[in-house]
C-alpha cells in the first residue's frame, strides 16, 4: 500500500507540473499602465509627465491595440538621468509608494496541487537481526519483497525533468517580465481599451482626468518613445513557484545516513511581502552498501523573509509533513518506512527582477520512526524563486 500511495504522490505531482506548464505565455512588446498611477501623471505639468511612469508589461495573449496613433515623437535625451530614488526608498518597509495603489498589480496565477492526506501506516515486521540498528526498523515491507527502487527512481526523474522545464519556463516569462518605470514621449499614444471592445487613443501631454477609468491604459513600444529605467524590487504577493538543488542525508537501513543529491520545489501563495506558504516536496537519491535509496518528503511549507539590506533578504523557514524512504539491494536490507517529518532553517534570497530572485536554504530536518526521532539530518539547497 505504502509504493502505491507513493506512486500516486508522485503521479500527481508530475500531472500538477505538466499541467501549470500549459498556462506558460510570450511576453508582449505593449505595457499597461495602473489607472492610480495615470491619475498621478495627468496631475503633473506636461513637460515632466514623462519622466518616469509605472507600467507592467502584458503577454502576447492579451488584445493589443487595434487603432494605430499618428507619430507625434518628440526626440529627448536617453542619457538624462532620472531620479527614481523616491521610488525605492521603501525596501527597508513594505513594498508600498505614497503616490499609488499597489492593489493595481497584475497577478499571473498558477494551477495550485491538492494536498495529500497522510497515508496509512503498515504493521512493522521484527527487527532482522540484532546487528541492524533498531533506528532503522523496517515499517512496510515484508522480508524478502521486491521494492523496486529504480522503477521509483525513474518516475522521481520525470518529475524533476517536469520541474525543471516549468521552472525555465517561469524565468523566460514571468521571470523576465517588466515590471518597473520608464521614460515616455510627452506625446506618447495611451490607448484605452474598453471591456466592451472599443478603443481610445489620448496622447501623454493631452491626458487629463476624464481619462481616467475608462480602460485599461496600453503604451506599446513601437509608438511614440520609450525608454526602461528601471525594476521595481523584489515583490513576492501573488503565487510563488520555487525549485532547489542540494546536498540532502537520507537515512539508510544499514543506520547510516549519506549526503545524496536531492531536489526540492514548491508552489503557493504570499499573502504578504514577508510571509508565504506554499506545498512541497523534495526528493533524494542514491546509492549506499551496493544498493539503492530513495528519499522523498511532501508537506506545507510556511516563510517567514522579514529582513532586506539592498537585494538581500533572509529569514526563517519551517515545514511539517510525511517522509518516505526505501532502500534495496546489496548490501541493503529490503525496507522502507513512511511517518511524519519536520524541518526548519534559515532561507536567503538574492533578488534578480521584480519577479524573480535566486533562494538558498540551510536547514535540518526530523524524521520520526517507530514513534521516536531519528538524528537530525542536514540539506543545503539553492535555486530560483518565480513570483
Amino acid at each position: 500500500m505504502t509504493r502505491t500511495r507513493t506512486k500516486t504522490i508522485l503521479l500527481i505531482t508530475l500531472f500538477t507540473l505538466l499541467a501549470s506548464a500549459s498556462m506558460f505565455g510570450c511576453l508582449s512588446e505593449s505595457y499597461v499602465i495602473p489607472d492610480s498611477e495615470l491619475a498621478r501623471v495627468a496631475k503633473l505639468p506636461v513637460e515632466k509627465r514623462g519622466k518616469t511612469v509605472r507600467v507592467v508589461q502584458r503577454w502576447a495573449s492579451d488584445a493589443e491595440p487595434s487603432e494605430e496613433a499618428t507619430s507625434r515623437r518628440q526626440d529627448y535625451d536617453s542619457n538624462a538621468s532620472f531620479d527614481v530614488g523616491t521610488h525605492v526608498s521603501f525596501r527597508l518597509s513594505h513594498h508600498h509608494h505614497s503616490h499609488w495603489n499597489q492593489s493595481w498589480r497584475p497577478v499571473h496565477v498558477h494551477r495550485s496541487v491538492n494536498p495529500i492526506g497522510a497515508p496509512r501506516t503498515a504493521t512493522a515486521p521484527p527487527p532482522r537481526g540484532a546487528s541492524q540498528p533498531a533506528t532503522v526498523n523496517p515499517t512496510s515491507s515484508s522480508g524478502g519483497s521486491s521494492l523496486n527502487v529504480d522503477g521509483d527512481q525513474a518516475l522521481v526523474a520525470l518529475v524533476v525533468l517536469a520541474a525543471g522545464a516549468m521552472t525555465v519556463g517561469l524565468v523566460a516569462t514571468e521571470g523576465m517580465r517588466y515590471d518597473g518605470w520608464m521614460q515616455l514621449d510627452r506625446d506618447q499614444p495611451i490607448h484605452l481599451m474598453r471591456d466592451d471592445g472599443s478603443e481610445e487613443v489620448v496622447y501623454l501631454s493631452e491626458l487629463g482626468p476624464q481619462h481616467i477609468g475608462l480602460g485599461d491604459a496600453v503604451i506599446t513600444e513601437n509608438e511614440g518613445g520609450t525608454y526602461r529605467v528601471q525594476r521595481a524590487p523584489l515583490w513576492r504577493e501573488g503565487a510563488a513557484w520555487r525549485m532547489e538543488v542540494g546536498g540532502m542525508q537520507v537515512p539508510t537501513p544499514d543506520g547510516e545516513f549519506p549526503t545524496s543529491l536531492g531536489v526540492s520545489m514548491g508552489l503557493g501563495y504570499f499573502p504578504l511581502q514577508q510571509l508565504g506558504f506554499l506545498l512541497t516536496s523534495s526528493f533524494a537519491w542514491g546509492e549506499q552498501a551496493g544498493g539503492d535509496f530513495l528519499g522523498i518528503q511532501y508537506g506545507l511549507e510556511a516563510d517567514f523573509i522579514p529582513l532586506q539590506l539592498w537585494r538581500l533578504h533572509a529569514g526563517i523557514y519551517g515545514i511539517g509533513g510525511m517522509g518516505f524512504y526505501e532502500a534495496e539491494g546489496g548490501q541493503l536490507p529490503t525496507e522502507s518506512f513512511h511517518e511524519p517529518v519536520l524541518e526548519v532553517g534559515g532561507i536567503g534570497e538574492f533578488d534578480l527582477t521584480t519577479r524573480l530572485a535566486f533562494q538558498g536554504k540551510v536547514g535540518v530536518r526530523f524524521q520520526q520512526h517507530d514513534s521516536e526521532f531519528l538524528p537530525a539530518m542536514w540539506l543545503i539547497t539553492g535555486g530560483l524563486s518565480v513570483y
